[in-house]
């Protein structure tokens, strides 16, 4: 670590507050977790100083060192980050480059940019630490990266029947979004909001339940256990508890259907699914659809698991 402090020597009295710390950070390895006391408000630290004369050189040593204290508390920091290796719960990243200022009220987060799952991620944002209700807003990008592996590091961003077993595939996407973190460092349940634009390549669904549930019923001789698509893109909204699945067509190896509706986060689902009961290879020949399957996807308002049956919007 290196560092210097400008302003120091007119405002380390008078106004600590003022005082610039610069800061390089390096490092082969750090856990996030160890740094969880940032989201915790800072302290704005007052010293009376002694009415009698400090004449004595240990009243002024202690004297000194009290104030570094304030200063210290008190004093906007940017710190300049470099690590190999950063982890946080299940979250792996490396090759981690980051300008990070503390203010009195925020956590600013500047050109971050990672290594993760084979691909990459940047962002900036804020974090505004309120003790166990700090919010926080993120504009980023993910590049190349395998969603499962990105599902299993985020907890499966609170889904309980999509999980990073169900998925495969390599993910770009942008997000703008907000919401609230608790001092432990978890999202605070149904808090986030904003947008996801993304586009999934060589994707496919693996062993998702409610799809082959339908397998079971009505298109035996497909495969549904294992479901490839070469494309999906779509941008989603996100309100709190609530993802907002806009119109979009899924072309996959077995299935193709129309899907748009809600995902409730972890309750609240209702998909509407129109699923030609052709074979995708025909319908690409033909260009005809034929007959049509309309399915709701819902929750059992329970569990939370999402079941597939017969019905219309």
């Amino acid at each position: 670590m290196e560092g210097s402090m400008r302003n120091i020597v007119g405002l380390f009295f008078k106004a600590p507050e003022k005082i610039q710390l610069d800061w390089d950070i390096r490092s082969p390895m750090i856990d996030l977790d160890e740094f969880r006391f940032f989201l915790a408000p800072r302290k704005t630290s007052r010293h009376k100083t002694s009415k009698a004369a400090a004449g004595a050189a240990s009243r002024k040593a202690r004297r000194l060192a009290r104030q570094l204290e304030i200063v210290m508390e008190s004093c906007n920091v940017n710190m300049r980050i470099a690590v190999d290796k950063l982890n946080y719960r299940r979250f792996d990243a490396a090759q981690v480059m980051a300008a990070v200022s503390l203010t009195q009220s925020d956590i600013l987060l500047q050109q971050v940019s990672l290594a993760h799952a084979g691909g990459s991620l940047r962002l900036n944002g804020a974090v505004h630490p309120q003790g166990n209700n700090n919010r926080f807003k993120l504009n980023g990008s993910i590049n190349n990266v395998h969603i499962d592996q990105l599902f299993y590091a985020f907890e499966n961003f609170g889904m309980q029947s999509l999980t990073s077993r169900n998925l495969k595939g390599i993910l770009s996407a942008r997000a703008n979004i907000n919401g609230n973190l608790h001092d432990n460092g978890q999202l605070a349940p149904g808090s986030m909001y904003g947008e996801l634009s993304f586009d999934l390549k060589q994707g496919a669904l693996v062993h998702f339940a409610p799809l082959e549930d339908i397998g079971t019923f009505f298109f035996r001789k497909r495969n549904l256990s294992n479901i490839t698509f070469d494309n999906l893109s779509n941008t989603l909204q996100l309100k709190g508890n609530k993802i907002i699945i806009p119109p979009m067509q899924i072309s996959s190896s077995a299935i193709m259907m129309d899907v748009s509706g809600v995902y409730g986060m972890p309750r609240g689902t209702d998909i509407y699914l129109e699923v030609p009961l052709r074979n995708p290879e025909k319908i690409a020949k033909k260009g005809k659809r034929g007959f049509t399957l309309h399915l709701r996807a819902t929750d059992d308002n329970k569990e939370g698991k999402v079941k597939i049956k017969l019905g219309k919007q």
